[in-house]
């Protein structure tokens, strides 16, 4: 499941990561 999340949240829009977090709050889990 980090696979897709990593392919749909791509860290290109994103600057520290904060928007993947509100959007999905397992990433914090993950990372």
């Amino acid at each position: 499941m980090e696979q897709l999340n990593r392919k749909k949240k791509h860290p290109q829009h994103v600057s520290s990561g904060e928007e993947r977090r509100a959007h999905n709050p397992e990433s914090l889990a993950s990372k």
